[in-house]
């Protein structure tokens, strides 16, 4: 009985860090972005799973500080159109991958040129 109490209360701890922390936020909010840009969700995951560190971390606190779907895209693009080459130096052309690379280097140029733009001011 005492086991099965703290078993329980254990499985609520880690529920409770888990939805704390967004990771579920994270991959939700990807699932829009990915959405909204016209790429399927599952390779957006992939993509942003190829880069280092956490993404869905990463994309709970692009939710949080992002003003929108449109500047979480931009920021997201020079880690996608590096995802994408690394994947197709993997695996070869894709149907899939080839079908997403103009959404992506479409995101990937404006992210620069909004760079540039802020650097000349």
């Amino acid at each position: 009985m005492f086991t099965t109490i703290v078993g329980a209360l254990w499985v609520l701890f880690i529920l409770f860090i888990v939805f704390r922390t967004g990771l579920f936020k994270g991959r939700r909010y990807g699932n829009k972005v990915a959405a909204h840009i016209g790429i399927p969700k599952r390779l957006f995951h992939a993509l942003l799973d190829s880069t280092p560190g956490p993404s869905t971390q990463f994309l709970s606190v692009l939710k949080d500080s992002s003003p929108s779907l449109d500047h979480s895209a931009l920021v997201l693009s020079p880690y996608m159109m590096a995802s994408l080459d690394t994947l197709q130096n993997r695996f070869g052309r894709q149907p899939m991958l080839d079908a997403a690379r103009p959404i992506v280097e479409r995101l990937y140029r404006q992210h620069k040129h909004n760079l540039e733009a802020q650097r000349e001011q």
